[in-house]
């Protein structure tokens, strides 16, 4: 596979934040971007796991992304699953065929 190069226009910005103020900070972020100087990314290096803490928060974070029209990108734990090690991941079924389920298609 032959690889590109970064494009001219790559700017790499490292926010370091605490996980108590990182909805706050990308929101604030967003707030003072330039509309054509806005990420292509947002990577998020903090797993989140099936805790309603953790959920409100991918909610939030996905929800300014979704505002700004910018991919997120944040790790998921295990527990995210509901299982205990990435090793059980492998033995979940297969969810689109989860989704297609009458149950779903009312929500």
């Amino acid at each position: 596979m032959k690889q590109g190069k970064w494009p001219d226009n790559f700017i790499l910005e490292l926010l370091p934040v605490s996980e108590s103020s990182l909805e706050q900070e990308l929101e604030s972020y967003f707030a003072e971007c330039l509309p054509d100087k806005l990420p292509d990314l947002v990577l998020v290096d903090n797993p989140v796991d099936a805790s309603p803490y953790s959920l409100e928060l991918l909610e939030k974070l996905a929800s300014i992304a979704e505002a700004n029209i910018v991919p997120l990108a944040i790790s998921l734990r295990p527990e995210f699953f509901h299982v205990e090690s990435k090793e059980e991941i492998d033995n979940l079924p297969y969810l689109p065929n989860y989704i297609q389920e009458p149950f779903y298609a009312t929500l």
